[in-house]
């Protein structure tokens, strides 16, 4: 992995715009330029929860969704948590 990428929402999430359309557009542009990358962010869509196979950005990129809850705009999950310690350390 070549980067690592923490985005709170992640399209194709309905109702969030802004920094989650950004990092897909980044992630996508990068995955063309051949860096692997690992993406952590939340399954929070108003149309409903995300799965990793629905966020399309490209082969190098290793997407890993974790439950929203609670604030579910700002994106917060406590199993946010382990998932950064893994993609900071490397690991799936």
């Amino acid at each position: 992995m070549d980067v690592g990428i923490v985005t709170t929402h992640i399209p194709p999430a309905k109702g969030y715009g802004g920094v989650s359309v950004t990092a897909s557009v980044l992630t996508k542009a990068w995955a063309e330029r051949d860096h692997k990358m690992g993406l952590v962010a939340s399954d929070e869509s108003i149309a409903g929860r995300l799965q990793s196979g629905q966020v399309c950005l490209g082969e190098q990129v290793d997407v890993r969704l974790y439950r929203c809850y609670g604030f579910r705009r700002w994106g917060f999950g406590l199993a946010a948590i382990p998932m950064l310690f893994k993609l900071c350390c490397g690991r799936r």
